[in-house]
């Protein structure tokens, strides 16, 4: 009986089984539904922080976090059923030399806003928002940097 239990429910042992997923296709899976999980705890976290505000400014800056996240759910969703884009984080990478300086250039200033926002900030709500943005542009830079020039040494890969 035992025997039989193992033979029927045990998957079949091949010779050559399918390899395992490379950290593309991992990706590929994961990273649209990764970013979808982010904006809404960050939308949550806006509902949580408007509705436990100690001031007018708490609430006001809630709302809106949340407001924008479920704005680019909502963007990001239609983009990728529409079939534009790979996932939900695709279209903020850039792949052109003169799109990537731009982008740089101008994530970097939102960084520094955020920085000085956080200076100058007597609640603690729009430290948090200043501290957020500095952060937040800064894995924008990274991520754009890290995208540039893996294209550009597959393409250089490829060319060989």
């Amino acid at each position: 009986m035992d025997d039989h239990l193992a033979r029927n429910f045990s998957p079949p042992v091949t010779e050559a089984s399918a390899p395992a997923p490379g950290f593309r296709e991992l990706y590929r899976w994961f990273a649209p539904w990764f970013c979808g999980a982010c904006l809404v705890a960050v939308a949550l976290y806006g509902l949580l922080s408007a509705r436990s505000g100690s001031g007018a400014g708490m609430t006001t800056a809630g709302l809106a976090t949340s407001a924008v996240a479920v704005a680019a759910l909502f963007f990001g969703l239609k983009n990728y059923w529409d079939g534009a884009s790979v996932g939900l984080c695709a279209p903020m990478l850039v792949e052109g030399q003169i799109a990537l300086v731009v982008v740089v250039i101008a994530m970097t200033g939102l960084a520094i806003a955020g920085l000085l926002l956080a200076a100058d900030a007597v609640d603690g709500v729009w430290r948090y928002i200043g501290y957020a943005l500095f952060v937040a542009s800064l894995l924008v830079v990274a991520a754009n940097l890290k995208h540039y020039f893996d294209a550009r040494d597959a393409a250089a890969d490829g060319g060989r």
